[in-house]
């Protein structure tokens, strides 16, 4: 399934392929993708994601903020 994530500061969205079942934390590789699609700014303060974030259908889901086992920053999805 494919869920949209926006960064309504700069005007950017994203879209991320979910595989498997809610909850959901990207990989290192996706979490990398949103940084560079939404923001891609060093330095900057945005928040990467800001905004609506829904599924295939429009359903809003929720996104966390969240980090992998190596340290980096990353993003876990689930319901709204």
């Amino acid at each position: 399934m494919q869920v949209t994530l926006r960064n309504e500061f700069h005007g950017r969205e994203v879209q991320v392929e979910i595989m498997g079942r809610y909850p959901y934390t990207l990989t290192a590789a996706q979490a990398a993708k949103v940084r560079r699609v939404l923001c891609g700014r060093r330095g900057c303060a945005c928040g990467v994601v800001r905004g609506r974030a829904t599924d295939v259908h429009g359903v809003q889901v929720a996104v966390c903020p969240d980090g992998l086992d190596d340290g980096r920053g990353t993003w876990t999805i689930d319901r709204a």
